[in-house]
């Protein structure tokens, strides 16, 4: 069972804040590692000797520059899942109705 479950079942506010962080970070890796692999693919084509002097340079800054970009953007877009609890909350008054129609419903 994932965070995002865990924070749907029990309304807990750590679940939620581990579920944004582990999404923040994995989307910062993939983020920052498509970086790096365009600019290391791209330098396959355009240069004549191979490799360039500034490929690690750029490749790292990239990676890095990336990375960090789609790691904030991903922490910002679930900041508005704060809240959002999808399965149903049943108080007291909504299981004593739930339990007088099902004991007045006829079996046959």
């Amino acid at each position: 069972m994932d965070d995002w479950m865990k924070y749907q079942l029990t309304g807990d506010e750590r679940f939620l804040a581990a579920y944004r962080r582990k999404r923040a970070l994995k989307t910062a890796c993939m983020g920052g590692s498509l970086g790096g692999i365009a600019v290391f693919s791209t330098s396959l084509i355009i240069s004549k000797d191979w490799p360039p002097k500034w490929l690690p340079r750029r490749c790292a800054a990239l990676t890095l520059a990336l990375g960090t970009i789609s790691g904030a953007a991903s922490w910002m877009e679930t900041s508005s899942m704060v809240g959002q609890l999808y399965l149903p909350q049943m108080d007291g008054e909504d299981k004593a109705s739930t339990e007088r129609s099902k004991s007045s419903t006829p079996t046959i």
